[in-house]
C-alpha cells in the first residue's frame, strides 16, 4: 500500500505545481517527489563549480611552478655544459 500512497502524494505535488498560485514556476518536483527551489538547484550548482574550478586553478597554480623550477633547473644545467 505504500507505493500507492507515495504515488498518490507525487500526483497531487505534480498538479499542485502546475497551480502557479499555490507553486511559483520556479519550484520543481525531484524524481521522489520533494518540492525543491529552482534557485537551491543553481546555488548548489554554482557552489560545486566554484569548488571544482578552485582545485584546478591550484593544480594549474602547482604545475607552474614545478615548470619554472624545471626550467631554471636546465638553464642551469644548460650553462655549466
Amino acid at each position: 500500500m505504500p507505493r500507492g500512497k507515495d504515488a498518490s502524494i507525487r500526483l497531487q505535488a505534480r498538479s499542485l505545481a502546475h497551480n502557479t498560485e499555490v507553486f511559483p514556476s520556479s519550484t520543481i518536483i525531484t524524481i521522489d517527489g520533494e518540492l525543491v527551489n529552482t534557485s537551491d538547484i543553481v546555488s548548489y550548482f554554482e557552489e560545486m563549480t566554484k569548488r571544482r574550478l578552485d582545485k584546478m586553478n591550484r593544480k594549474l597554480m602547482d604545475l607552474e611552478m614545478q615548470m619554472e623550477v624545471l626550467e631554471r633547473e636546465m638553464k642551469n644545467a644548460n650553462e655549466f655544459c
